[in-house]
């Protein structure tokens, strides 16, 4: 089985470099003095995701629970059922540590920071070989200042207007490329619970989706 030591020694300086250097470029876009700023993000969608965590983290986890229902919005809503809640899981786990809108912003750009070393080991994994790869990788960095709009995900608009599960999605893609390249290497032994936690979590959390109204129990 390979080695984490191993594993790093194989990683050539360059494509470090120049990864690192093009999330910095996304990191110096985004505006670092805003995101560690104690402000409650918004715009777009965002303003009514900062809901989401704060629910997850005062309701859905006390009670051992990912998935839940919450009357807070309209005459009610399934919460977590069809968002991604990673995202907002880290953000619960930032917040014992950071204030929760610089835990918000942190985690909303993540995303958008992995977007270039996300696509550059998948399309090795591809076994495409580095020149390819780091192309890939500026194609990805490119990607991500895509402005012809602002709502399907994956670029600096949709995040920002609150799609950020999105970008987290296109960044941890690459699992399902470590399974088909190395079963046997460590990045495939550390993707595997990763890419289970999520879909196990939210069975084992799932409850029975009721509706429920104000006033009443469920119905």
């Amino acid at each position: 089985m390979t080695t984490i030591r191993e594993t790093l020694r194989r990683i050539p300086p360059l494509p470090v470099i120049i990864l690192a250097a093009t999330s910095l470029i996304i990191l110096i876009v985004m505006n670092p003095g805003l995101i560690l700023s104690a402000t409650t993000p918004t715009g777009g969608d965002t303003g009514a995701h900062v809901f989401g965590p704060a629910y997850l983290r005062a309701t859905l986890l006390p009670e051992g629970r990912i998935l839940g229902w919450s009357n807070d919005w309209f005459a009610g809503f399934p919460a977590f059922y069809f968002y991604f809640p990673l995202p907002s899981l880290t953000i619960v786990l930032l917040d014992f540590f950071l204030p929760y809108g610089v835990a918000f912003k942190i985690v909303t750009v993540l995303g958008l920071l992995a977007m270039a070393p996300a696509i550059y080991f998948h399309t090795k994994a591809l076994n495409l070989g580095r020149n390819i790869s780091l192309v890939a990788a500026g194609s990805g960095a490119l990607f991500v200042f895509y402005e012809s709009y602002s709502i399907y995900g994956g670029n600096a608009a949709s995040t920002l207007a609150g799609e950020f599960s999105y970008s987290w999605s296109f960044a941890l893609s690459p699992t399902a490329s470590e399974f088909r390249a190395d079963r046997r290497s460590v990045s495939s032994a550390l993707c595997r619970p990763v890419a289970l936690l999520i879909p196990c979590g939210s069975v084992i959390t799932r409850p029975p989706l009721k509706i429920r109204t104000s006033g009443s129990s469920s119905s």
